[in-house]
């Protein structure tokens, strides 16, 4: 039986408002989860913690 990927919290603030989503990291590749909303990129240099900010953000921009 195929492991689930461990899942991490990821959470940025706007408005004075916290939304918290998850990420996980699986063969080179990060997915942030958000209610219903996923976005997907490979990883690269940055640290996984900053691009999971960064695309929880585009998720909130609704990139």
């Amino acid at each position: 039986m195929k492991e689930q990927p461990r899942e991490y919290p990821v959470e940025v603030e706007r408005d004075g408002i916290v939304h918290s989503g998850t990420y996980t990291i699986e063969r080179g590749i990060i997915t942030v989860l958000y209610e219903f909303s996923v976005n997907t990129t490979q990883l690269g240099s940055m640290p996984h913690e900053v691009l999971a900010k960064i695309l929880l953000a585009e998720i909130l921009d609704g990139a």
